[in-house]
């Protein structure tokens, strides 16, 4: 295992190069399912994490964003489970960016190595096993490499499986245990991962129970046990999340394009053929997404054949896919290329199942499907199927080293080295070259205006920051701001989450009215504001906005920096109830002071 090991880190250290040389300032923009804003919220939310393990962790979903709101961390994973990697890199360096770029960097040749040692379980040799895990690691979504893949870690599902396939061999209490530790961890490293663990579990050991071979009820008893006692924990750590208080509709501040809603005229009559039409004509999922498609079938339909049209592009590529066409000649093969292509098919079917959606329309009749369990659980913060791909990973790599195994079968021993080490060479050589899609600066992470805050704000006393522009052309700064906050820590008045709280939409009005003085008063009464952050006038669209700020009373620039100004404001809270109200969770009634 070790070698093993070795040989993935020397594979991904040099396949990282480039990544780790920008890792301190940069993050990879990933494949085009991948959300940058989406990346900065998993480097901000694992940060704010290890901070409050260590400042105050019974105010743990207490996030310091949209202030005074309770609870703001409910509004996205929380990815416990992660800190065992994330949090001392972040403690020992400061630098959120980096120790998330690391933990993201490491996952590719751990998930490597568990896919691997599932290979080996199975009984195929070191090579085949090492070559195997490669390609799992090189799968979908991981490729290009990108942060997003800390959502739903590849070292998770494989665990999984090779837990349920030692406890079935022998199950006792240890393997039990084991399972656990595994499931657990999963199931709080994110939601979305939880629920892929829990339906790959299920999958996994369905054909054990099937067969006739001893131990099968005690492997059943043990396992069910596990995975129930794995599910309360869930429930009892989701308490904030089942509390949250909702506002907008999420789309409707931007996180999601909409562009779905143009073509429902259409989609309303439209048959499956014509949907289908339609995503080739290049209704990319990125365009298509939105909170609202799933309810709407015929979208969903589109949506869904437009992520399979980009499926040979973002899932292995052509010929991995071959490989794995070829491993279904083993499906009544005995040994391990049988029992990985058995159970790699079982996988990949049943994710493709879950990657349709809820619904599908064939010929004008909508079609319910298994994700229209999960779209109307609690479980339906799922709301993008197509993430149950990371599950058709793994199937498909079942299914290629069953394919690999086929093809070097009647190979000598010297022949089937060259071909292992040819295969070996590939698969780093087209993944390898895919690896890398781009990188973008975090200037939360470089910006010297976030230490100016920390500094003035420790001597002249900390309060709630506002950072302005929120925005500029489509570009959001708000994650900016929420990575710069990791290097000070202040309450942030605005920040972007999936469910934004109930007060945000007040907030957004005051800041429509600036520079207006009474603006100023209305955010003061409603958040505390006490320090105010400009970026340069070339981030703004009307820098009048910008000067016209700084020329108010009771507000008082303090550092100038690179075209930033840090101003404090100096205004008494004149409505301390709406501040309560807010701090409450609930939503002030503003209208009645006007």
């Amino acid at each position: 295992m070790r070698r093993a090991f070795a040989g993935y880190l020397v594979v991904f250290a040099v396949l990282s190069l480039p990544w780790l040389r920008v890792a301190a300032r940069a993050i990879p923009t990933g494949p085009p399912l991948v959300s940058q804003g989406d990346s900065c919220l998993i480097v901000w939310a694992l940060a704010w994490v290890a901070h409050a393990l260590v400042a105050d962790p019974r105010h743990l979903f207490d996030a310091n964003i949209n202030f005074p709101a309770p609870g703001q961390l409910a509004g996205v994973e929380h990815m416990l489970s992660t800190q065992v990697m994330f949090a001392p890199i972040f403690w020992l360096t400061g630098n959120a960016v980096l120790a998330a770029n690391l933990v993201a960097i490491m996952s590719y040749p751990l998930s490597a190595l568990a896919m691997s040692r599932l290979l080996a379980a199975l009984g195929f040799g070191a090579g085949l096993a090492w070559i195997g895990g490669l390609v799992y690691a090189l799968g979908p979504l991981a490729v290009p490499a990108n942060v997003h893949v800390l959502k739903y870690l590849g070292v998770y599902p494989p665990l999984v499986a090779l837990s349920l396939l030692r406890l079935r061999q022998r199950p006792d209490g240890r393997r039990a245990a084991l399972f656990f530790v595994v499931l657990a961890m999963a199931a709080l490293s994110s939601y979305y991962l939880a629920v892929i663990a829990f339906v790959g579990a299920v999958v996994w050991a369905a054909p054990e129970l099937l067969g006739r071979q001893p131990g099968r009820w005690a492997f059943a008893w043990r396992a069910t046990a596990v995975a129930g006692l794995v599910g309360a924990l869930l429930v009892a750590a989701s308490g904030p999340y089942l509390r949250r208080a909702e506002g907008a509709d999420p789309g409707s501040l931007g996180l999601m394009p909409a562009d779905v809603r143009s073509y429902a005229p259409f989609m309303e009559t439209a048959g499956v053929t014509d949907v289908f039409q339609l995503a080739l004509r290049g209704g990319a999922p990125s365009t298509l997404m939105s909170p609202g498609a799933l309810r709407d079938p015929a979208a969903m339909a589109a949506i869904t054949l437009a992520v399979f049209r980009l499926a040979p592009r973002w899932w292995y590529g052509g010929w991995l896919l071959g490989l794995a066409a070829i491993g279904l000649g083993a499906l009544a093969a005995r040994g391990p290329a049988g029992r990985a292509a058995r159970r790699g098919l079982l996988l990949t079917l049943v994710a493709a199942v879950f990657m349709l959606g809820p619904v599908q329309v064939v010929h004008g009749r909508p079609i319910a499907l298994p994700f229209a369990l999960i779209a109307a659980s609690p479980a339906r913060f799922f709301r993008f199927p197509f993430r149950f791909v990371v599950l058709a990973g793994l199937g498909t790599a079942l299914l290629t080293a069953a394919g690999i195994e086929t093809l070097t079968a009647l190979l000598g021993r010297r022949g089937r080295r060259v071909a292992l080490a040819g295969i070996a060479v590939a698969v780093v050589t087209v993944r390898g070259l895919a690896f890398h899609g781009g990188f973008e600066e975090m200037s939360g992470a470089t910006s010297v205006i976030y230490d100016d805050v920390a500094a003035v704000s420790g001597r002249d006393g900390r309060g709630p920051l506002l950072e302005l522009p929120l925005a500029r052309d489509g570009r959001s700064y708000e994650w900016d701001a929420m990575i710069g906050s990791t290097r000070h820590w202040l309450p942030l008045v605005t920040g972007v989450i999936g469910y934004p709280p109930p007060h945000r939409a007040l907030v957004d009005r005051a800041l429509a009215r600036l520079p207006a003085s009474d603006a100023v008063d209305d955010l003061v009464d409603l958040t505390h504001v006490r320090w105010l952050a400009l970026r340069p006038a070339s981030d703004w669209r009307d820098p009048a906005t910008r000067d016209g700020l700084l020329r108010l009373a009771g507000v008082h620039a303090v550092v100038e920096r690179d075209g930033w100004v840090l101003a404090r404001i100096e205004r008494t809270p004149q409505r301390p109830d709406w501040y309560e109200t807010i701090a409450a969770g609930g939503v002030p009634d503003v209208a009645s002071h006007r």
